[in-house]
């Protein structure tokens, strides 16, 4: 099977990923291939990341900073513990 074009890469990413899916983060680059990083947009805290194709397919991955453990998450629970 040869390289995916675009759409198929984001039809492929819509039914495997459910944070693509639910709409948390956008993809802003053209797919490259399976090992190439393409450009992400969080449409929940607003990072921008080079994300990895066979990662955001095969593991559900979402935004470094908002999944859990993230640094964005991680910092809310520091703020959170000093109020």
């Amino acid at each position: 099977m040869g390289k995916l074009s675009q759409d198929e890469f984001l039809a492929r990413l819509r039914d495997r990923n459910s944070h693509f899916a639910a709409g948390e983060f956008e993809v802003l680059g053209e797919y490259a291939g399976i090992s190439a990083p393409v450009r992400c947009r969080c449409l929940v805290c607003g990072n921008v990341w080079d994300g990895n194709p066979d990662s955001m397919l095969r593991r559900y991955s979402r935004c470094p900073q908002v999944r859990p453990g993230g640094r964005r998450q991680v910092l809310g629970e520091i703020e959170d513990a000093d109020a």
